[in-house]
């Protein structure tokens, strides 16, 4: 199975996910996880980046075993 296209309204405000490239499984990420890098891009870039959406790719732990 791979991962599709999911759409969310723009009124759910700010949403996360992380997304398995083998199996397609999408998790919700807390938002709370991206302060870390929020403030890091903002000291060390000096960019105040809008992370409103953000997908992250990887491998889940079924599809590493």
């Amino acid at each position: 199975m791979r991962a599709g296209l999911r759409y969310h309204s723009i009124d759910k405000g700010h949403h996360h996910h992380l997304v398995c490239r083998r199996c397609g499984r999408i998790t919700d990420l807390d938002e709370r996880m991206l302060a870390p890098l929020q403030d890091t891009l903002r000291r060390v870039y000096n960019l105040e980046a809008d992370l409103k959406h953000l997908a992250i790719l990887g491998h889940c732990v079924k599809c590493r075993e």
